[in-house]
């Protein structure tokens, strides 16, 4: 529920709008939602700048379960002046939230009607994914009854006018409604509603009135014959109605039949195109496959090198390090044999030390045991040998 005007709210919730009207009635913009199965009703989060003012006597009609479409109406400003709008609003409606789209007439375009209040409208979805809305009569800033009915192509944004009778479109505060017979005819049933500022009302045989709307292979929109509440009555009509079903089922059928060889040919064109997918993809894995293995072994072409080089380099360092510990080795060994050299030197002067010393002990037993020897048979050596005295 949005908008509209009555009584004075009891509770003005924010982010709307509440006007008071001269004749102490109030006018808003308040959202509410009413939800069947716990019966309850809430406010829903607005989103988006595009929200209606506060406003009245507009149409809003269903197009899915999640959007709809509000043209028309009346605009109360601040001042509580009512200004009529051909604004269309499209709203879509999630879980506790409400997004406005608003759509204004462009400058470059001049089919588009004008603005006007205590209209009426109907959705029409004969055409899959296609709706429309249609809408006739109402009143405008003047007051005064229009008499021109408008159809909107809900996908483009489009208006087209339809020339339906004169006696069905000129009245305000009625109600339309669609009947849709088969993808290409709907039956539009105009009811009641008032023919002047006067409020005269619309009388029999034109209170209820049915108007015929046809569209063409191109999807333009036609109108065809239109009945009034005697003519609804006839043998003629009935004729027609029973034509219309007739006719109605036969294209449903026929569009069903064409739809569901459509979908085989489709699903035939699909499971061609996946076997196709299936080859090029085991084609593809192939090429991938080989293209990987010789990845593979250029990687490992390219690391045996890697590893052959650092075994080269690695080489080369041992055999500077063993050249150079064998010239050490060589050094040591040449120090080793001048010492040894030096050993067996120090070895041969102990050894003739000790013969010395052995002679001259025999010399001394053949003496008395006190010996004197000559200064010129004395050796002097670097070990301490004895104690003694020479003359």
């Amino acid at each position: 529920m949005i908008g509209g005007y009555g009584s004075k709210p009891a509770v003005q919730l924010p982010h709307y709008k509440y006007i008071k009207l001269p004749n102490e009635n109030w006018c808003t913009n308040e959202h509410s939602i009413y939800n069947l199965l716990s019966r309850k009703w809430n406010n829903p989060v607005i989103i988006g700048q595009s929200i209606p003012p506060p406003m009245s006597d507009f149409v809003i009609e269903k197009i899915n379960n999640t959007r709809a479409v509000l043209f028309g109406g009346l605009e109360t400003d601040d001042d509580a002046k009512d200004t009529v709008t051909n604004n269309i609003y499209i709203l879509e409606i999630s879980i506790g939230t409400v997004l406005w789209q608003c759509i204004k007439k462009p400058e470059a375009i001049d089919q588009w009607p004008v603005g006007r209040g205590f209209h009426a409208g109907a959705i029409i979805t004969a055409r899959l994914g296609c709706p429309m809305l249609v809408i006739s009569g109402g009143r405008d800033n003047n007051n005064d009854t229009l008499d021109d009915c408008w159809i909107f192509n809900v996908t483009q944004y489009s208006w087209t006018k339809l020339d339906i009778p004169h006696i069905v479109r000129k009245r305000w505060g009625h109600s339309l409604s669609a009947f849709i017979m088969n993808p290409h005819c709907v039956w539009m049933i105009t009811v009641g509603g008032a023919v002047d500022e006067r409020q005269t009302l619309v009388i029999n045989p034109n209170i209820v009135m049915l108007t015929e709307l046809v569209t063409d292979s191109r999807g333009e929109w036609t109108v065809g014959e239109t009945f009034d509440t005697n003519e609804m009555n006839s043998q003629d009509y009935k004729k027609k109605y029973q034509q219309q079903l007739q006719s109605g089922r036969r294209i449903w059928l026929e569009e069903y039949q064409k739809r569901n060889a459509d979908i085989e040919l489709s699903i035939q064109a699909l499971m061609k195109s996946l076997e196709e997918r299936e080859k090029e993809k085991e084609s593809e894995t192939q090429i991938y496959y080989q293209q990987l293995l010789e990845q593979m072994e250029k990687r490992k072409k390219k690391e045996i090198m890697i590893y052959r080089h650092q075994l080269q380099e690695k080489d080369r360092e041992l055999h500077v390090v063993l050249q150079e510990n064998q010239e050490a080795l060589l050094q040591k060994d040449i120090v080793i044999l001048e010492k040894d050299r030096e050993l067996q030197k120090k070895d041969w002067e102990l050894h003739q030390s000790q013969e010395s010393v052995l002679r001259y002990q025999q010399q001394a037993e053949l003496t008395d045991d006190h010996w004197v020897i000559n200064k010129d048979e004395v050796t002097l050596t670097k070990e301490e040998l004895g104690i003694g005295s020479y003359a």
